[in-house]
């Protein structure tokens, strides 16, 4: 993933901030998003990896 630098937003959170955001807002973040915060806390992405649509059918 590329990213333009100069769009992260510090002071970067530690665990004890997003277990505070956690415990405000009643949820569990997923972990690779708790790692992402922790790393680039928001950001601008210039490209990544494109995601891929899974289509449910139901019968």
């Amino acid at each position: 993933m590329r990213f333009v630098k100069e769009s992260l937003i510090y002071p970067l959170p530690e665990d004890q901030d997003i277990a505070e955001i956690e415990a405000s807002f009643r949820i569990q973040l997923p972990i690779a998003y708790k790692e992402f915060l922790k790393h680039y806390n928001g950001c601008t992405v210039i490209d990544s990896t494109p995601l891929t649509i899974i289509f449910f059918r139901y019968c």
